[in-house]
């Protein structure tokens, strides 16, 4: 798989979760469960991959 392919992944990944906490406190209601503790350190790497391309996305 090419790094694009895996950025447009990740892309879909954060985008699902934008539209989730834009309903809800957190990802699946309104109290923290184990999805939300589970994807919280795959956050973070996305943006120090390609910082510029990372805060360039909605």
């Amino acid at each position: 798989m090419t790094q694009t392919k895996y950025r447009q992944q990740g892309k879909a990944l954060l985008w699902k979760s934008e539209i989730l906490l834009a309903k809800n406190t957190y990802l699946l209601g309104n109290s923290v469960t184990v999805t939300d503790i589970g994807i919280m350190p795959f956050v973070r790497p996305f943006a120090h991959v390609d910082y510029d391309i990372f805060y360039s996305l909605p």
